[in-house]
């Protein structure tokens, strides 16, 4: 009877230990992030995702790989 309430009581006191510390573990989101400086202004990833939504909404083709194009005009 002892040995079960010891195992009983170890696997309590294990998930308790793991549910307490899951509350305290913090998820690290990102907002947005810097792709890149010119000078000491930063480009921001919503920064050219918004002008690639733009230009492709006025039917502007970007080529293959509109990321790269407009990066380098953001940065020129």
């Amino acid at each position: 009877m002892k040995h079960n309430c010891r195992i009983f009581f170890l696997i309590v006191l294990l998930f308790s230990v793991h549910f307490s510390l899951e509350g305290f573990s913090q998820q690290r989101v990102v907002i947005d992030h810097v792709i890149g400086v010119v000078g000491n202004n930063a480009i921001l990833h919503s920064e050219l995702v918004e002008q690639q939504r733009q230009l492709e909404a006025q039917g502007v083709d970007l080529g293959s790989d509109p990321f790269c194009v407009l990066l380098d005009d953001m940065m020129f």
